[in-house]
């Protein structure tokens, strides 16, 4: 499988602080790859830097074979890169379709396809952001990732401040999407269970570094593994 992101040696933070340490991490061609850990652990930072908001002070990141560090945000975001952030990015002012219009310039032809994904959101169109509910709101908000066609797709905690139904639908809609598109995806999540049956690996960080990385089935027959990975009382390293 080739990889459509790849990760080397990454190191990245805040200043003269590194949340993210020599991370190594790979997203192959239509996989879907789960990056978790206790708060703190440097999950987002990882995200933000990938996508350009953060810069890394050591390694690289490639995305199919080309250089992202040192590169801005909305020039990532062009190579493929679609980042749905925790606190959704929306424009809470503007309705669906005019949030929807920022990610594309040929919103005609482009809708019908997201709101094909997201129904709910074709009758919706004309509300404002702020007035959606939440489940609504991060529809909104990968939707108007997904209108771009990235080649990879970063969520960050889909499921924070929603109801357990809620999100087991989106992460169903994730599902279909991916498998209809053979998007590749990085998913950042802190409800694990879910995270777990959706990736087919993942990896697991404590206090920026990587505690684990290896295949879901490893951990489903092992859960001490992850448990000690997320508590840091062992560096497990890669499993196959």
């Amino acid at each position: 499988m080739s990889a459509v992101l790849r990760l080397a040696g990454m190191t990245s933070g805040y200043g003269a602080v590194a949340a993210v340490r020599d991370l190594d991490l790979e997203v192959g061609e239509g996989e879907v790859v789960g990056l978790l850990g206790p708060n703190g652990a440097g999950k987002t930072t990882t995200l933000l830097t990938i996508s350009g908001l953060l810069q890394p002070s050591r390694g690289s990141i490639e995305l199919l074979g080309q250089d992202l560090a040192g590169r801005r945000p909305h020039r990532v975001a062009r190579m493929g890169v679609g980042h749905v952030p925790e606190d959704k990015s929306l424009f809470y002012q503007l309705t669906v379709r005019d949030n929807l219009a920022l990610g594309t310039r040929t919103l005609r032809r482009d809708l019908d396809q997201v709101t094909s994904w997201f129904p709910e959101l074709a009758r919706l169109l004309n509300r404002k952001a702020g007035l959606l509910s939440g489940g609504e709101q991060q529809m909104l908000a990968l939707a108007r990732t997904l209108i771009r066609r990235p080649r990879i797709l970063l969520i960050d905690e889909m499921s924070m401040g929603l109801a357990p139904i809620i999100v087991e639908r989106l992460f169903g809609m994730i599902g279909d999407i991916q498998r209809e598109t053979g998007l590749s995806v990085l998913l950042v999540e802190q409800h694990v269970a879910m995270a777990l049956g959706a990736c087919e690996r993942v990896y697991v960080l404590n206090h920026g570094q990587c505690m684990f990385e290896g295949a879901v089935q490893v951990l489903r027959k092992d859960p001490a593994l992850l448990e000690a990975a997320y508590l840091g009382t062992s560096a497990v390293g890669q499993t196959a």
